[in-house]
């Protein structure tokens, strides 16, 4: 899944991530770029997080994953591509927040 443009935020390896909100992801194949977008993080989400799925409209288009509060994900990687940073991470828990 891939969350776009997450800014200027800075991600380094090893880093872990935890995310109090919902997070929303498009479903795109690995080497789509995503125009327009400063930066993209692409995550490995393990079967049983909790996440609702709607899918595209039209043809061509991507679903729509929506994962659940108090994810938590580390940074496996960090690829400077042209006028494009990709950040690879996995999902390592859920916690729920209230």
């Amino acid at each position: 899944m891939t969350l776009t443009d997450r800014g200027d935020e800075r991600f380094s390896p090893g880093q872990s991530i935890r995310e109090s909100g919902y997070l929303t992801a498009r479903l795109l194949p690995v080497d789509r770029t995503v125009p327009g977008a400063r930066s993209v993080v692409r995550l490995r989400v393990p079967p049983g997080i909790p996440a609702l799925f709607q899918p595209p409209r039209q043809q061509g288009d991507s679903g729509i994953l929506l994962l659940a509060r108090g994810i938590e994900w580390v940074v496996d990687d960090v690829i400077d591509l042209p006028g494009q940073k990709a950040v690879v991470g996995h999902v390592i828990e859920v916690s729920p927040t209230r």
